[in-house]
């Protein structure tokens, strides 16, 4: 069973679109909340997640616990630019749902002139070094909403279209985890990250 998971972490490394990767990591994945979405914080230690880690071979991210029992990390990479280099940070948020982990990433400084931060979020799988996370299809949070699942806003730009789920997280977090709960996400972009370097103990 692990063998098997590590070859499809390889497979998934050499496909993930790292046309995704950026836009996450600076404030522009496509489903937000205004909460964070999952019931349970996920505790996690510095050994299993702190470190330097890659994605798609080329782009570093540094992740360091924050808060064991809350879950919490902090992240900082370099974003490249023209006319120079930019460090960012977020704050990484995890948490159990079932037997599900869900993410919710918030950049540093996210939020309106009324406080209103949103959460990037999503589901990951983690094995040892490896991480693969999905972004939530703003089109299935469309489908919750006119269900009543969940209440949100949506807006197409440029025919892309952004959702920020308003309440609901809850019932949203238990779709997610569900059996059929991958159905909300984007599979044909995983994110795939591999730890090069663990903290040093």
């Amino acid at each position: 069973m692990k063998q098997t998971f590590l070859n499809t972490m390889k497979h998934l490394q050499r496909v993930a679109c790292l046309a995704l990767l950026i836009p996450m990591m600076t404030g522009c994945l496509p489903s937000m909340s205004r909460q964070p979405v999952g019931s349970t914080p996920l505790a996690v230690a510095e050994r299993d997640w702190g470190g330097t880690w890659v994605a798609d071979g080329t782009d570093t991210y540094h992740l360091k616990v924050q808060d064991t029992q809350a879950g919490t990390l902090h992240m900082a990479w370099i974003d490249r630019k023209p006319n120079g280099l930019d460090l960012l940070k977020a704050t990484l948020i995890l948490r159990q749902q079932g037997g599900a982990t869900l993410f919710n990433l918030k950049p540093k400084g996210d939020g309106d002139d009324e406080g209103e931060v949103h959460f990037q979020f999503g589901r990951l799988v983690k094995e040892g070094n490896h991480i693969v996370a999905w972004s939530v299809r703003p089109e299935a949070l469309r489908t919750l909403a006119e269900l009543s699942v969940i209440k949100a806003e949506f807006e197409t730009n440029q025919n892309r279209m952004t959702a920020n789920v308003i309440a609901g997280q809850e019932a949203l977090a238990r779709r997610l985890a569900a059996d059929d709960g991958w159905l909300l996400l984007d599979l044909e972009h995983p994110i795939v990250f591999v730890r090069q370097h663990a903290t040093p103990e």
